[in-house]
């Protein structure tokens, strides 16, 4: 991790501007940052050559410098989005590969365990009834967000009107990752769907998964 004190004035002031990016990008810890936020950290708390750097007007030579950084955080970050994107995915093949095992997956940071699956083992039925529906939904979202690489999901149309409870995400390998809290079998809140004929059938052999949370 980068320490405010010992870094240049440019880059100490982006971080005490951006802690939440700095936490992101693994800049700094989230202690860090909750100090930072809390006022606890300042420029005139880490020393007076660092605040009077973030106080001063940039130079030219700065500016760039600081542009130039922030396109390397910029790099760094999606590199890890697709790098938490490919962990998610290798999750998603082990749970629907046959004969595998593995029994669970990473929802939103926690572990939730397969409670059942359908005969063509195309539908995967995972524990979360722990959960609030609040939180549920927050969490399937943000694991579609890790599965799609925060590709945009977006409401499901039909005749230009919005379905309810339905959502969409489009993949850049072209993978179509669907959204729902509603579902004709109601054996779960929500459910994720993963459609991608190629991909699917070279890895598992099936051209759509089905992920469903109690």
């Amino acid at each position: 991790m980068v320490a405010l004190a010992g870094t240049t004035p440019v880059l100490a002031g982006w971080i005490l501007a951006n802690p939440d990016k700095a936490i992101q990008t693994g800049l700094i810890t989230a202690e860090t940052g909750a100090a930072i936020a809390s006022g606890a950290i300042t420029p005139g708390s880490v020393t007076e050559g660092l605040a009077s750097g973030v106080s001063r007007q940039l130079t030219a030579a700065e500016r760039a410098a600081l542009q130039e950084f922030n396109a390397v955080l910029r790099g760094v970050g999606q590199q890890k989005i697709l790098a938490q994107q490919e962990q998610r995915l290798g999750e998603l093949v082990q749970v629907f590969k046959p004969g595998s095992s593995v029994n669970e997956l990473t929802l939103a940071g926690e572990r939730v365990m397969l409670q059942n699956t359908n005969s063509a083992g195309t539908t995967k039925l995972f524990n979360t009834s722990a959960l609030s529906d609040a939180e549920l939904q927050r969490r399937v979202f943000d694991y579609a967000g890790e599965l799609s690489g925060n590709a945009p999901i977006e409401k499901v149309l039909k005749n230009g009107v919005p379905l309810e409870g339905r959502w969409s995400a489009k993949m850049q390998d072209g993978t179509t990752i669907n959204i729902r809290s509603v579902s004709t079998s109601e054996t779960g809140r929500w459910t994720i769907d993963l459609v991608n004929k190629k991909k699917f059938l070279l890895l598992i052999g099936r051209d759509r998964v089905e992920v469903k949370f109690k």
